[in-house]
């Protein structure tokens, strides 16, 4: 997909921001189709915005770079994790590396908008831990604005497994924390509350046009077997 899809986007995405026009249709495609409804564009990610602002049209040289760079950015989050969690440099060092380059990021070296979004999964669990175990409104907008940045990235499937992680975590907390009181945790789902309306609401300008825009797809109407 890397050549043959995202590194077209991606040119197309770069000429049209620089002409001063943002990129919400595609004229080269049938007789025209939506392109930023286009969940898989990431026209709105700040990595790519960045990358089109710096070099204008990227190569695909540019593009193999944004590869490397996710795997960088998902080590460097899965170590905060695993520091944040307490664990010894080594350890986190040796939880970088597994996470950096599992299956997911290399059997997917291609699918440059799935690691995008899979890079900050470590992140989010560390902001929505230390929002939880802190009871820090700060860390919950932060994860809120770590989600909103995964959202932008452009991979639906993704995000929704960085939102099961999320769940998960906050339904183990309220395990752990079961003996605090109806009252802490209240707490723990106002403070994921915020996070979730943060990120979802910091992604809104890609995820309600790509909602909209499913049902006119072949997909929207493939039944869950198929």
């Amino acid at each position: 997909d890397l050549v043959s899809f995202l590194w077209p986007m991606a040119r197309f995405t770069a000429r049209t921001i620089q002409s001063g026009v943002i990129p919400l249709w595609n004229p080269h495609l049938y007789s025209g189709a939506p392109f930023a409804a286009d969940n898989q564009s990431g026209v709105f990610y700040p990595l790519n915005l960045a990358t089109y602002l710096i070099v204008g049209e990227p190569s695909y040289g540019w593009m193999e770079w944004l590869v490397i760079l996710h795997v960088w950015i998902a080590a460097v989050n899965a170590f905060a994790l695993a520091r944040g969690l307490g664990l010894r440099r080594a350890s986190a060092c040796l939880a970088a590396l597994s996470f950096s380059l599992s299956d997911l990021f290399i059997t997917h070296i291609g699918n440059l908008n799935i690691n995008m979004t899979a890079a900050w999964l470590p992140l989010l669990v560390l902001c929505v831990h230390r929002a939880l175990t802190l009871r820090s409104v700060r860390w919950a907008v932060g994860g809120g604005a770590v989600l909103a940045v995964a959202g932008l990235a452009g991979h639906a499937q993704m995000l929704l497994f960085l939102l099961m992680a999320m769940l998960l975590y906050v339904l183990h907390r309220l395990v752990v924390d079961r003996n605090e009181g109806m009252r802490y945790a209240a707490g723990s789902f106002l403070l994921a509350g915020l996070t979730l309306l943060i990120g979802l609401g910091g992604a809104a300008v890609a995820l309600i046009p790509a909602y909209e825009m499913v049902g006119h797809t072949g997909r929207g109407y493939l039944s869950y077997e198929e």
